[in-house]
């Protein structure tokens, strides 16, 4: 009988509730270690004299080193595992925004932002890959869909923390507060999650890749050519969504990034 038709045992739906809540957690933390900088820009202003150009460089770096992560965590997820790839890609991010809470080097804060889009970048396929073994195929469109929302709920955090320890503390404490939340999770993370069923003696929930005797392969004439796959690319219609997505996108990293600083220019407290 295929893995994905047996019965659960009770064991297996203890353990799969512990990977569930303990990558939901952990990609609320990787927003707690890289959002607060939006929240800072204003400060950073004030107390160093840098202007919101020089500013926006650091935000820019980060994005950058976060695109070219996603080409690079794919290969460490496939070769170490997700547990390596999630936990690493979080301790470097923590370590980072502990750096960003000390120093007052404009050239640190470039370095270590690098540093942290590079981590940043292991959060959502460390994720992924960590759940993946432990969801059967007909269950993961409706648990993942509950799962997802855990990058909701990590940005209305860290702004609701990050911004009210602003307002006590001021901005070194919004990062100290957020990346002390996150290294509380990345140690509940190490305690509670684990790659595969085997890892703890079970059975695996689900086949093996290549070894599912479900799946029918395409005959030759079904299969796509990249000819096609061009044509496909140049429908009007995917090149409309694409463009939309592209605003949408835009539109909410702008905001997401820049909002706290035009309200703090307009006169509005930053907490």
């Amino acid at each position: 009988m295929p893995a994905d038709s047996q019965p659960l045992s009770p064991a297996h739906v203890a353990w799969r509730w512990r990977i569930l809540i303990s990558t939901y957690l952990a990609y609320v933390a990787y927003y707690f270690t890289r959002k607060v900088f939006g929240l800072i820009k204003v400060s950073l202003n004030q107390e160093f004299g840098w202007s919101l150009h020089s500013i926006a460089h650091i935000w820019t770096a980060f994005l950058i080193a976060y695109m070219v992560g996603q080409f690079v965590c794919g290969f460490v997820g496939r070769k170490w595992g997700p547990r390596v790839l999630l936990l690493g890609g979080l301790a470097i991010s923590i370590f980072s925004n502990c750096v960003f809470g000390l120093t007052n080097s404009y050239a640190t804060f470039l370095a270590f932002m690098v540093f942290n889009g590079l981590a940043q970048a292991a959060g959502w396929p460390g994720s992924v890959g960590a759940v993946a073994p432990w969801l059967r195929r007909l269950e993961r469109g409706r648990i993942m869909g509950v799962w997802s929302t855990s990058y909701i709920v990590g940005n209305i955090a860290v702004k609701a923390i990050g911004s009210t320890l602003l307002g006590l503390w001021g901005w070194r404490w919004s990062y100290f507060g957020c990346t002390i939340l996150s290294a509380l999770i990345w140690g509940f993370v190490y305690w509670w999650q684990r790659n595969r069923p085997e890892d703890v003696g079970l059975t695996p929930i689900v086949e093996p890749d290549g070894t599912d005797t479900r799946t029918v392969r395409a005959p030759e004439s079904d299969r796509v050519t990249a000819r096609e796959y061009l044509r496909l690319a140049l429908n009007p219609v995917i090149l409309a969504m694409g463009v939309s997505y592209f605003a949408i996108k835009f539109l909410r990293y702008a905001l997401d990034s820049w909002l706290p600083t035009i309200l703090a220019l307009m006169g509005l407290s930053q907490a």
